[in-house]
């Protein structure tokens, strides 16, 4: 497939991955598929797609650390865990103060635990604060 072809059918299935994941609520995303015809498999594939396009661009704009590297790389490096305590909040369970991580940053500097509820410019300040810290 020419750069050309790609960068429109990236195009295409970004509109895609986005209405998908702005369906009402209630809606699986398979039953939003089967509804308007896209096969979970290739929506998956593109789905990879976008994400790496996303990351890529982000890399190469520079608000990510070059020093990222691949899952495979960090595990011949030495590893640290630490632990971030947060304070509950309204969305939290009712007595429930447990945190836990949808992603985990780790570098040999540090690692830093995100959950789904922080908000992309948090996440940008903090990418932003870390690669300026380094």
């Amino acid at each position: 497939m020419d750069k050309i072809t790609h960068e429109v059918r990236l195009s295409q299935w970004k509109a895609i991955i986005e209405q998908c994941q702005a369906r009402p609520k209630g809606v699986s995303a398979r039953k939003w598929m089967e509804d308007n015809g896209i096969k979970s498999k290739q929506y998956y594939y593109w789905l990879r797609r976008v994400r790496k396009d996303a990351y890529d661009k982000a890399l190469s704009s520079g608000l990510l650390p070059a020093a990222v590297k691949s899952p495979a790389k960090e595990a011949q490096e030495e590893i640290t865990f630490t632990e971030i305590h947060t304070f509950p909040t309204a969305n939290d369970a009712a007595g429930s103060d447990t945190f836990r991580p949808d992603v985990i940053i780790s570098t040999k500097a540090g690692s830093i635990a995100i959950s789904n509820t922080v908000s992309p410019e948090l996440i940008s300040v903090i990418i932003r604060e870390v690669t300026h810290a380094g």
